[in-house]
């Protein structure tokens, strides 16, 4: 007669700080699953912050202690503030000392009724596959055959490991992982998704000493050496937390849980089909993406993503110099903005009538300079089709400032030309032209040109060209600095800037060069 084997049920490691509402829901989803009073439940309670939190910290403790449902339920209150990385993986490393294996929950993680059978029954399955590195309850493919399937990259919503695998997890990612090498790009791009989605800056951040997190060395963990992560057929948990309480801050692409996959028994094959890296970004890396853009553009990026080293020169020189875009289009100003080199317009930076401007005709630019601005409206026209301002051959446009009429149009550049006037010729800062360019064609004579044009404005100021062409015709000299860096501009080279590892490269290098130029 066959007889199933006694089932295994794991024990929950729950980590909770300051909110009430939200681990209340979550205990009272896990109580609905059959498997909860067979369970052990561990509660890591992190300690104050700020006094502020004391009082809610404390009812929630009062809750936790009066939790039933489950086979026991141990409470850890940390007697200080650990932080959410340092809190959850102490707490999984003591479960894991007396356990094989633990599922792993934060407090907005709301459960289906099914979640506790698909854990453990995929922790029993898979427990002497070492291939398999973490089990997931985040969607997989509703499509697959079995109930299961596996990708390289785990997630953090909901997840359980092994003591075996736990053991791989790697916290301590050398400082050499941010050097360009081969190996560290493959690497990177495996974690990015094919470049989809940029998981490596948090590496990065960590490293630097800017953001401690713990999820992304989980990604890395598992890429590095090669494991898989069993994910379900349908999203087995919902996270509550997108009200911006929490640590994941704003997480509104993440699907809710499919109430109506209520199965209890699972199809688990041996080998798990593998959902390879996709080739286009899925909806998800999408949204994502579009958070991350957003996040990165109201933070100080350059602390994310430079070195120490590098922040620590950008502090010295940023209130002694002034640094003014003149085209031939606006990266000169995003990547001066983003270096923290230049003040954002909310923090009092004046606008310049280059900042936004593409330029691509040079000529009209020396024309411009020469006549002190009074030809900048010649020969502009409204297109409609774009909604912009732009003179007939679209070299000298404006997509920036749409849908206005030319009384508006006017209204705002005149007041950017006053500014440009104004602060270059009053300031008491090294002043620093940027150019941006990918002419082949301009010569040495173009850039004497244009530098002989600007000094009359301040006879001190320097040029910077920065060049993603490689144009043997032009050279440094004491007042024209050239910094070549090729860099493929697409349309949307601005979030390229922000979040792929080679867009983050583009932007480390110009940033040293330019700090390298004023320094020297």
């Amino acid at each position: 007669m066959f007889f199933k084997k006694k089932p295994v049920y794991a024990p929950i490691a729950m980590f909770v700080y300051n909110r009430v509402d939200h681990p209340m829901q979550v205990i009272e989803s896990l109580k609905k699953n059959p498997e909860s009073k067979y369970t052990d439940l561990f509660v890591f309670s992190d300690g104050c912050k700020f006094a502020d939190d004391n009082d809610k910290v404390n009812e929630l403790r009062n809750f936790l202690k009066n939790i039933t449902g489950f086979k026991s339920v141990k409470v850890f209150e940390r007697k200080t503030n650990y932080g959410l990385g340092i809190n959850l993986i102490d707490g999984i490393t003591r479960v894991l000392e007396t356990y094989d294996r633990v599922i792993v929950l934060e407090d907005d993680v709301v459960v289906n009724t099914n979640f506790l059978a698909f854990m453990n029954q995929c922790l029993t399955k898979y427990k002497d596959n070492s291939d398999i590195f973490t089990i997931q309850t985040t969607t997989g493919n509703p499509n697959a055959e079995a109930d299961v399937i596996c990708r390289k990259q785990p997630n953090c919503f909901g997840w359980a490991i092994w003591r075996d695998r736990w053991d791989l997890f790697e916290r301590n990612v050398p400082m050499a992982f941010i050097e360009a090498n081969d190996n560290n790009m493959q690497l990177r791009r495996k974690l990015n998704i094919n470049d989809h989605i940029n998981i490596s800056w948090q590496l990065d951040a960590n490293l630097n000493k800017k953001r401690f997190t713990w999820g992304v060395y989980l990604n890395y963990t598992s890429i590095k050496y090669g494991k898989l992560n069993i994910f379900p057929k349908y999203q087995l948990v919902t996270n509550i937390g997108e009200d911006g309480t929490g640590a994941h801050g704003n997480v509104k692409a993440m699907e809710q849980m499919n109430k109506d996959w209520d199965k209890t028994d699972f199809i688990l094959p041996d080998k798990p089909e593998e959902q390879l890296l996709p080739d286009e970004p899925d909806k998800y890396v999408v949204e994502y993406n579009k958070t991350l853009v957003n996040d990165l553009k109201n933070a100080k990026y350059r602390e994310f993503i430079l070195s120490p080293a590098l922040n620590k020169k950008i502090d010295e020189i940023r209130e002694k110099c002034l640094f003014i875009p003149i085209g031939e289009y606006c990266l000169p100003r995003v990547l001066l903005t983003y270096a923290d080199l230049k003040k954002r317009k909310k923090d009092g930076e004046n606008t310049y009538p280059f900042d936004l401007a593409f330029t691509k005709d040079f000529d009209r630019l020396l024309s411009i300079l020469k006549s002190k601005f009074d030809n900048f409206y010649d020969g502009l026209i409204y297109d409609e089709s774009t909604s912009m301002w732009c003179d007939a051959d679209k070299k000298y446009r404006f997509n920036y400032d749409l849908n206005k009429t030319f009384e508006q149009f006017k209204d705002i550049y005149d007041k950017r030309i006053n500014n440009f006037l104004n602060d270059v010729q009053n300031t008491e800062k090294r002043l620093y032209f940027v150019y941006a360019t990918d002419n082949k064609n301009l010569t040495q004579k173009n850039l004497d040109d244009l530098y002989m044009e600007l000094i009359k404005y301040n006879h001190m100021a320097k040029l910077i060209i920065i060049s993603h062409a490689d144009n043997k015709n032009i050279k440094s000299d004491d007042n024209i600095k050239i910094i070549y860096e090729p860099f493929n501009l697409t349309k949307d080279w601005i979030n390229e800037l922000l979040i792929t590892p080679h867009g983050r490269k583009f932007f480390e290098n110009i940033t040293g060069k330019i700090i390298d130029i004023v320094l020297n």
